[in-house]
């Protein structure tokens, strides 16, 4: 058994002139032992290089996942948030000094590569996820019904960590375990949380996940799974419906799957 997997992004609509990149960025990587680390951040709205945040903060922290297995392994074995804090704060530090060396590199100030973060492992054994400012982490266990890992926060929102560099960012992250098998994990920036949870109480939309559950179950590979959610986003609904920048990352676990997973 392993997973099958891929990321895709939309800029905003329509597409103008001179406008700046997608401020969203993500990416999946299958590493041994059945396990699929993700993430996926979304540039702050007004930040000139946010695009280039996003982007640092994404690869630093599958960098950090890709060489912490013991770490992971400890986590999933004794199920126990305090390791799994422990993890998840390396990955906002690293994150962290990341944007500020690209910040230092690009002659700009950091606020300028504001982004959030969340960031994800997931295996036979389980799930552990981390997440700094907006955004949607939905898991499912076979057989069960999707599970909203966190909080919702408003995208923009001034009482809320809207990004890494905020300087409370460290104590308000969000981290969870689940100790259970997981077949399903779906990841998405901000703009998707108007179409993903209900307005009242920030409940899930069961449809929405469904639709993409539906995209992985079927797929026989991670190029499937890729041309789906690629279908999925840039779909006339959809777009009239979020017509800002959205990342998704979505990924299954399944019985034959192809080894890697497709990412930007």
């Amino acid at each position: 058994m392993s997973w099958v997997g891929a990321v895709d992004y939309r800029r905003a609509r329509p597409v103008r002139a001179g406008a700046q990149p997608c401020r969203d960025y993500g990416k999946l990587e299958k590493l041994a032992g059945g396990l699929m680390i993700g993430a996926v951040a979304d540039g702050a709205d007004g930040a000139a290089l946010s695009h280039i945040g996003a982007k640092t903060a994404v690869r630093s922290a599958i960098a950090t996942l890709r060489g912490a297995s013991g770490e992971i392994e400890t986590v999933f074995s004794k199920a126990d948030e305090a390791d799994a804090t422990a993890l998840f704060e390396r990955v906002l530090d690293n994150a962290r000094v990341e944007l500020q060396a690209t910040a230092f590199n690009h002659v700009a100030r950091t606020n300028e590569l504001a982004c959030t973060l969340i960031a994800f492992v997931a295996g036979p054994a389980g799930l552990a996820a981390m997440q700094v400012g907006a955004g949607v982490i939905v898991c499912r266990a076979p057989g069960g019904a999707y599970d909203l890992l966190f909080r919702p926060c408003a995208k923009g929102d001034a009482s809320e960590p809207d990004d890494l560099l905020t300087e409370t960012a460290p104590k308000t992250m969000q981290v969870c375990v689940r100790k259970t098998p997981v077949e399903f994990v779906c990841a998405a920036t901000g703009g998707l949380q108007p179409v993903s949870l209900s307005r009242s109480g920030g409940g899930l939309r069961d449809p929405f996940f469904r639709t993409l559950d539906s995209y992985a179950a079927g797929a026989f590979d991670d190029g499937d799974v890729h041309r789906g959610i690629r279908e999925f986003l840039r779909s006339n609904k959809l777009t009239k419906q979020v017509p800002g920048d959205i990342t998704l990352a979505l990924c299954r676990y399944k019985a034959k799957a192809a080894q890697h997973a497709a990412a930007d």
